[in-house]
């Protein structure tokens, strides 16, 4: 498959760094229906050094997490109308966040280290500025995770407002 993005231009879309930044390539994308995104995942990420040293495995959250970050990216492409082959218009960094609205997931195979992991997303449903999205994490025949979530845009500041953000910190 071919590389649609690359890591440096999915930065320039979502607001992730490392070290929970997930994805490393968007290999396919059909407006309005489905993105495909693709990670590998090193011996060498901290997350198997503690989780856990002696058998490591990948917490089932960084999966749901890079469903999410494939889902973001979508969303992202959908709000530009972006096409393959079109010139990628930076996310001018104005606070917008895709976020997380819910998740249903079924956790089907653990993901070890040095495991390449496909994560796709195909909506389902679009309700004003949310997404409802069926998504599956895999390899080959393998799906780690699957089940639904759903991604919107919201202000980081009614985010801050909504929460104890601002009395925690």
């Amino acid at each position: 498959m071919t590389c649609l993005l690359s890591q440096n231009q999915i930065k320039q879309l979502i607001p992730h760094r490392y070290p929970i930044l997930i994805l490393d390539e968007i290999l396919e994308y059909t407006p309005s229906k489905r993105i495909l995104a693709y990670a590998y995942l090193g011996s060498d990420e901290q997350v198997f050094r503690g989780h856990f040293p002696s058998f490591p495995i990948l917490p089932g959250v960084f999966l749901v997490e890079g469903l999410a970050q494939a889902s973001s990216v979508f969303l992202e492409l959908n709000h530009q109308a972006w096409n393959p082959g079109n010139e990628l218009i930076p996310n001018p960094g104005n606070g917008m966040l895709g976020v997380l609205g819910s998740a249903e997931t079924r956790f089907k195979h653990p993901v070890f280290p040095d495991s390449e992991v496909f994560f796709e997303a195909v909506t389902t449903r679009e309700f004003s500025n949310s997404l409802f999205m069926k998504v599956r994490a895999y390899y080959g025949d393998k799906t780690f995770v699957s089940g639904t979530i759903s991604v919107t845009k919201v202000h980081q500041k009614v985010l801050a407002r909504n929460s104890d953000y601002e009395t925690i910190y």
